[in-house]
């Protein structure tokens, strides 16, 4: 398990991704994770006009 002082710099990082939860999907997001964790979902307006599937 990995110790949390006060030397230890966090880990921030954007995850890009998607969603097809819903029939308008898939919705591309981008997903914020702080040590590990998800904190926060964000449109990713960088890949709009663009599918997932797209290769």
């Amino acid at each position: 398990m990995k110790s949390m002082n006060a030397k230890s710099k966090p880990l921030h990082k954007k995850v890009p991704g998607y969603c097809c939860q819903c029939v308008n999907g898939p919705d591309l997001l981008t997903v914020a994770v702080e040590d590990g964790v998800a904190t926060r979902i964000e449109p990713n307006f960088g890949l709009m006009g663009q599918h997932p599937a797209d290769g």
